[in-house]
């Protein structure tokens, strides 16, 4: 849990870093960081992400050291076993290296803590202000999990349909997609 807050406070500061003053001068026109003044907050900011690599090469070796455990060839289960295989195998070409892979997986996880992040916290949000989605809600699930002797997972989200309307209205409602969807759903 603890290198997970450094990497979502790394995140953060790089984000405030960016829409900063400085931080826009320095984007827009880079030579600046040559400058006494901007040579300092260029430094900071270079050093930021170095903590989210140290974090991103130990989950690559963990994984690649469980795919060398298994060392069985079966279907790819996404699209970083795709790029290993790809890398593996003879047709690999130099695009496929490790300091791409790198940069495929922090891209992915910028990705993810941003839209994932905004995305629970507004669900979080909408359920505390609209009480009566929250009491449909859990009572739902209160019954899926009445019958179930397991962890709920996704067999039961066919059962679940209450849910899914939740969770699938909410980026309509939070309207991060760029064009605005006609949708109606009465929750």
């Amino acid at each position: 849990m603890d290198e997970f807050n450094e990497i979502k406070s790394t995140f953060d500061k790089a984000s405030r870093w960016q829409f900063s003053f400085c931080g826009r001068l320095l984007v827009a026109a880079p030579i600046l960081r040559h400058l006494p003044f901007f040579y300092q907050s260029f430094v900071e900011f270079s050093e930021l992400p170095l903590p989210i690599y140290k974090y991103l090469n130990k989950q690559i070796e963990n994984r690649i050291e469980m795919r060398n455990l298994k060392n069985e060839k079966k279907e790819p289960k996404d699209l970083l076993d795709c790029y290993l295989d790809q890398m593996e195998s003879d047709e690999a070409n130099e695009e496929f290296n490790m300091d791409n892979f790198r940069a495929l997986c922090y891209d992915l996880l910028l990705a993810g803590q941003e839209t994932t992040g905004n995305t629970l916290s507004f669900l979080v949000l909408y359920l505390l202000l609209d009480q009566r989605v929250q009491s449909k809600l859990q009572a739902e699930l209160d019954n899926l999990v009445e019958g179930c002797e397991e962890l709920i997972g996704l067999s039961q989200r066919p059962q679940a349909n209450y849910t899914n309307a939740v969770i699938n209205r909410d980026p309509f409602i939070l309207s991060l997609s760029f064009y605005p969807y006609p949708f109606a759903i009465k929750l």
